[in-house]
């Protein structure tokens, strides 16, 4: 295939003032433009839209902007700006103020302003409650129209929006109706738009709809007033396309179990499959499980994962052999583990010289719903998946399966012979999809996928107090598993099942007692429900009720086994001396913060505490939080200043194998009170406080 002039790309911020010349340039062919702008392309009014393009991008986590490229010159030659719309309930949203509408100093803003309010009326009105991506401008060059290239950036979005589930919306020009009819869509509303010399200037409110138009928007959290329903696919079954939580794994323990014939239906071997599951779903932030589900029986119908694949740096890398832990132990192990090592080895050789790809792990189809095209959707989602980042997809199939990819247009690259004794002619082939819509850009990496974007940070309530329990004394144990003090202090106990359960009940009573006095955040993955990771403030909002710590601490308090010469001195000194400093403040109390393995160093533990300390900063208080040297680096980044150091020698667990002369040294910080204005802002910046003590 000829290599394309164009290249696709996403700009950045140093595009912006190349992206403002060609908007007046693409717009200078309206008429209209010159009604709306004292000076169109003036200096002055490229510089501003320049700024503003900058500003919005950083402002905007949602914002997606697009354009193709001349390979080579490097010139814009056609542009669109998409942003993922999301309802809300905030009053200011939801009433016209254009004050809070931003203009160009040099536009007419007595005429703009009417143009600007019909818009906002009517996707208000027509995508109320709704998540869409909105496609806010859509432009070529004059000199490179009528080359299919708009059309192109559409295909894009098109991908874009069926890998979330989300419909387009756009306010089409009348000249511009019939690029997007033919492009799918369709027209919802007339919008008046005169201007003087232009009395029936309008525009049509349009709509490309979601594939599944009734499921819920995918990969999104959800937020009050989203409309979350279900895709009717016959009289007596409703199917709904979702990403799978931890509640499904029964439902998807059965699915595996009816398919797959490596797979055992021993009672001990679903029950493991379904404990795996559990610890598995959204163990990887670049996991991706996507099914159709029965919701009226709870029945997975059709089920894929994929996986995505990407290099960590500009050197290729082999992917890690098969992990061991996937597979039954009540199968036929060592057999499962050849034939997958075997693929592993060939998806590394395959896919050597690729910097990111997306892998299919898994796509199973229950009996009862076969033929019903169900496979399929799934699998387009995967190729949606691939247009949108312009990357090439890799999957392994047996002969009786080729057809559907075939179909779908992945090609075959190579036969692995994968001989078994039921069958000593089988061969597994590796078949790739290579996007056609761009196929000699490269991939977009700036525009994948970050885990932090899956995250939703949810507050925890009194009646999640037994779940998130359970949840928050798993990641104690693998979050501290190799850390010096915990391993003293919290020696692993001779029967964990008694203090498992004793630290359950501890921290679910605690809760559900006192819940008023704390708050608990969790950190969601969006893609599978998963908890990626938890943070527990405690609050002082009147005078601090605790008492200082004379005398030992209760036993009881602590689960059984524990160091309590080492507890004493450690957290008694450490209480001793908050309650010294905090005397009479209100504050809140950074309890514990914790973050699963596979989702540290990715920006979670951050995220986790701006949540506690734009609430301190709502109270106008300070907060308080002990640190390890692991975590001080990230606490005085938000704005903590540390204050002093406990140091406590080894030689008090001597009993636990603690080392007489060796220290063991646990920082304690404050950030100071702050107020609404000069606190942490959504994006996380920190202002500067007086450090005054509540009032």
């Amino acid at each position: 295939m000829p290599e394309s002039p164009f290249i696709l790309t996403q700009p950045t911020i140093n595009d912006a003032h190349a992206i403002a010349k060609f908007i007046f340039s693409a717009y200078g062919t309206d008429p209209a433009s010159a009604v709306l702008y004292s000076i169109p392309a003036s200096k002055e009014s490229i510089q501003w839209t320049a700024d503003f393009i900058t500003s919005s991008w950083g402002r905007d986590p949602g914002a997606r902007p697009i354009c193709l490229k001349d390979r080579a010159s490097g010139e814009i030659v056609c542009y669109a700006s998409y942003g993922i719309s999301r309802p809300s309930s905030d009053p200011k949203y939801l009433e016209w103020n254009e004050k809070n509408i931003p203009l160009n100093p040099h536009m007419n803003r007595e005429r703009m302003l009417p143009q600007l309010r019909r818009h906002w009326e009517a996707k208000r009105d027509l995508m109320h409650g709704k998540t869409c991506l909105y496609l806010v401008n859509l432009m070529t060059s004059p000199d490179h129209r009528r080359l299919g290239l708009a059309n192109r950036l559409l295909d894009w979005g098109k991908a874009l929006a069926a890998v979330h589930n989300i419909p387009i919306y756009l306010h089409g020009y009348y000249t511009a109706v019939p690029l997007y009819e033919k492009a799918g869509f369709r027209s919802l509303r007339h919008v008046p738009q005169p201007l003087p010399g232009f009395p029936d200037r309008h525009s049509l409110a349009m709509v490309y709809d979601a594939a599944f138009p009734s499921s819920p928007p995918l990969g999104l959290p959800k937020v009050d007033g989203e409309i979350v329903a279900s895709i009717g696919t016959g009289p007596k079954r409703e199917l709904s396309l979702i990403h799978p939580s931890k509640s499904d794994v029964k439902a998807l323990a059965d699915l595996q179990h009816a398919t797959y014939s490596f797979t055992p239906n021993s009672k001990e071997s679903i029950e493991w499959t379904q404990e795996h599951l559990a610890r598995t779903i959204g163990l990887s932030p670049d996991t991706y499980p996507i099914c159709f589900k029965d919701t009226t029986s709870g029945e997975i119908a059709s089920y894929a994962e994929y996986e995505l694949y990407r290099s960590t740096n500009d050197s290729k890398q082999d992917r890690p052999k098969y992990d061991r832990s996937r597979v039954n132990p009540y199968s036929n192990r060592k057999l499962i583990l050849k034939l997958r090592q075997q693929l592993r080895e060939a998806q590394n050789e395959i896919m050597r010289e690729h910097k990111a790809y997306l892998f299919l792990d898994y796509l199973v189809t229950a009996p009862s719903h076969r033929r019903q095209g169900l496979a399929n959707h799934l699998l387009q989602w995967g190729i949606s998946f691939c247009t949108t980042y312009n990357i090439p997809f890799l999957l392994f199939t047996i002969s009786d399966a080729m057809p559907l990819y075939q179909k779908a247009g992945f090609q075959p690259v190579h036969a692995i012979p994968q001989r078994v004794p039921s069958d000593p002619d089988r061969i597994t082939t590796a078949m790739i999809y290579s996007s056609t819509l761009f196929p000699s850009s490269p991939p977009l990496l700036g525009l994948l996928p970050k885990p932090l974007d899956r995250i939703t940070i949810q507050t925890s309530t009194a009646a999640n107090a037994a779940e998130d329990a359970a949840q928050f004394i798993h990641y104690e144990d693998i979050c501290f598993a190799n850390e010096r003090f915990s391993n003293l202090c919290f020696p692993k106990p001779d029967d964990l099942i008694v203090s498992y359960k004793h630290r359950v009940e501890n921290y679910t009573k605690e809760m559900r007692d006192d819940a008023a006095n704390y708050l608990v955040q969790r950190a969601v993955d969006v893609y599978s429900g998963a908890i990626a990771g938890m943070i527990r403030w405690r609050i002082f909002d009147g005078p601090d009720e605790e008492s200082r710590v004379d005398e030992p601490y209760d036993e009881k308090i602590w689960p059984p086994g524990v160091c309590l010469p080492l507890a004493n001195a450690m957290f008694g000194e450490l209480t001793n001396q908050r309650m010294e400093r905090m005397k009479g403040m209100r504050y809140m109390f950074l309890f514990s913060l914790m973050v699963a393995p596979e989702w540290q160093r990715k920006g979670i533990g951050e995220e986790l505490c701006k949540g506690g300390l734009r609430e301190a900063d709502r109270r106008g208080v300070a907060a308080w939080v002990d640190a390890s040297d692991m975590g001080l680096e990230l606490y005085k980044r938000l704005g903590w200043v540390e204050e002093g150091r406990v140091e406590v020698d080894e030689g008090v667990a001597e009993s636990m194998g603690g080392v007489k002369g060796e220290k063991l040294i646990t920082a304690y910080l404050v950030r100071p009170a702050k107020g609404d204005a000069e606190g942490v802002s959504e994006k996380g910046t920190i202002g500067e406080g007086d450090g005054k003590k509540g009032e």
